[in-house]
């Protein structure tokens, strides 16, 4: 057999559609993404400086020099497993919560819902400058606070466990939407059916949270599961990944960020899911040859009460309320004491707790700046053609690793996978040197071509479990009638994930309008962008928090406005 022949038979029209419809994904990945990291890996055997032009090869000497830090050792790793272990953990456990909360209908749902889903909204470079303000020793409202309970005031940000603190808060409120989000979509797409049939029982909402009800037709006894057994895939709807203090409390992103030496950082995911054993116990001779297995089954016993239980349905209704109410307001308080930082004038601002002075100056001075304005166009443009070439790239590529196996799907989930597990700080600073050597630095195509790249393994991920959850049926009828793989692909699976691709679009605008540390790297002045500009707020007096708060504000409005009418369809999309 030729070699014509054979790979022509190794790669015939099923494996050539495959390759068309991951060419794009992998051609950026390896432009922007693979390069970056070879050239990353390469300088952290290389004593790579600018005033080293020969970048002389030093193999292991850095990594020895890193792994011997006493200071690596004693303060950035036990940081980063301690920040790692109470972000997850809090953002978790207060965001099942509030997805169990949001999964029960009441009066002023969405209204809730809206509140609770607006830190999903803010640019981390925004939640910075709040926490900042808040937490500010001599200004801040936090000491404000303190002193009028009595208390004396403190240097939150310089203290190390304070900072640390801090840290963990603001991560925590950034993040806990999204888990809300994931976790929400996957409640509502629970059966309904063993859930009323518990409540019919007499079960309490705890046991029914807790324990699974199933009851088969005429039985009236209640089968109850583990909570693990319950929701089995809301598992992998979760993943972790963040990390930022300052000196005394860094972390190892910290330290990648200002050393350049590429170290790994840990990510982990949660996956799977159990099976229910089938009970073979029943039958014996008598039974029929048809008959299924009888289910062991546990009697429903009376509910015993508790305190939540013994209140009147009115004195609960008042304390779920009271209590939602507290918790939007956690939620909604930066945003607000951001907004009346941005309202006082700017001899006012430091003392915005006294008086009730408002001004829309610093608002003026913002529309009045040609710098600020080119950066909110900047910044709309980008975030909107990378979320209409993410969505191309990233569609047809969840679309081949959902309906294809083989070497080839394989091969590229194995990429995507081990792509994912290396985060953008450790290339960012090598995509500089890329991107200047492509000649597109501080140009739209040197921006928006990182950031489709950058949503390429995440999205792609995103889309396969979208599709996996769309029945390929039609599409087999599709090509058994005469029509192509691409005709089945445009006419029958897109308009099926029509759902899914319009969650991910909102996501994607969100993550593009919101980033930081790509625009703080790879833009200048002729490209600024609003996440960069308003962190440059500075004079010689220092911070010019009246302004920086405004154009914080004006940032949030069109992400607002995207989440209140997109959050709809996020939440059908992730259920798909």
């Amino acid at each position: 057999m030729s070699l014509r022949n054979t790979l022509r038979k190794s790669f015939g029209e099923q494996q050539r559609f495959m390759l068309l419809l991951i060419a794009p994904a992998v051609t950026l990945l390896i432009l922007f993404q693979a390069v970056p990291i070879f050239i990353g890996g390469s300088a952290s055997f290389r004593d790579w400086m600018l005033t080293n032009p020969k970048k002389t090869w030093v193999g292991f000497a850095q990594y020895v020099s890193v792994l011997t830090d006493p200071a690596f050792l004693e303060i950035v790793l036990p940081n980063t497993f301690l920040f790692m272990f109470a972000s997850v953990t809090i953002s978790l456990v207060i965001g099942m919560a509030l997805a169990i909360v949001l999964n029960r209908p009441f009066r002023g749902q969405k209204m809730v819902q809206t509140i609770l889903l607006l830190p999903l909204m803010v640019a981390p470079v925004i939640a910075a400058i709040m926490m900042r303000w808040m937490f500010n020793d001599q200004f801040g409202i936090a000491n404000v606070v303190l002193e009028a309970l009595g208390g004396e005031p403190r240097a939150w940000l310089v203290e190390r466990w304070s900072a640390f603190a801090i840290i963990i808060l603001t991560d925590c409120w950034l993040w806990i939407p999204w888990f809300t989000l994931l976790l929400l979509a996957g409640l509502q797409s629970l059966p309904k059916s063993p859930f009323e049939a518990a409540a019919i029982d007499g079960t309490t909402p705890w046991r029914v949270f807790r324990y699974r009800a199933h009851a088969a037709p005429g039985d009236h006894r209640l089968h109850r599961y583990p909570f693990d057994r319950c929701v089995p895939h809301l598992r992998h709807r979760l993943g972790t990944d963040r990390g930022r203090p300052r000196a005394p409390d860094r972390t190892v992103q910290r330290l990648c960020l200002r050393t350049g030496v590429r170290l790994p950082r840990f990510r982990q995911g949660i996956g799977g899911g159990n099976h229910r054993r089938p009970d073979h116990s029943g039958g014996g001779a008598a039974a029929l040859p048809y008959s299924r297995p009888r289910e062991k089954s546990v009697p429903v016993s009376a509910p015993r009460r508790g305190f939540w239980d013994s209140l009147a349905p009115g004195a609960r209704r008042a304390f779920f309320g009271l209590a939602l109410a507290a918790v939007c307001f956690l939620f909604a308080f930066p945003v607000l004491w951001l907004m009346l930082t941005s309202l006082r004038p700017e001899s006012g601002v430091y003392y915005v707790h006294k008086g009730l002075e408002f001004t829309l100056d610093s608002y003026k001075q913002v529309f009045s700046d040609e710098r600020l304005v080119k950066a909110f166009i900047n910044s709309g443009a980008i975030a909107t053609l990378a979320t209409f070439f993410s969505l191309l790239v990233t569609v047809s590529s969840g679309y081949m690793l959902s309906r294809f196996r083989g070497p080839i799907a394989s091969t590229w989930f194995g990429v995507i996978y081990a792509m994912r597990c290396v985060p953008y700080i450790t290339w960012v600073l090598p995509l500089y040197f890329v991107v200047q050597s492509y000649g597109v630095y501080d140009t739209y195509i040197g921006l928006l071509l990182p950031h489709i790249a950058v949503h390429i393994c995440f999205f792609s991920w995103l889309m396969k479990g979208f599709f996996d959850g769309i029945d390929p049926s039609m599409e087999h009828a599709a090509l058994i009638d005469g029509c192509t793989r691409w005709g089945a692909f445009y006419r029958v699976a897109l308009p099926s994930a029509i759902p899914a691709i319009s969650a991910l679009a909102v996501l994607c605008w969100l993550f593009t309008w919101n980033e930081f540390l790509f625009a703080q790297i790879l833009t200048g002045r002729n490209t600024p962008v609003i996440t960069v500009v308003m962190s440059q707020f500075v004079s010689e007096m220092g911070l010019q928090w009246n302004l920086m708060s405004a154009t914080a504000i004006l940032a949030l409005v069109p992400a607002f406005a995207l989440t209140l009418f997109g959050q709809k369809y996020v939440i059908q999309g992730l259920r798909i």
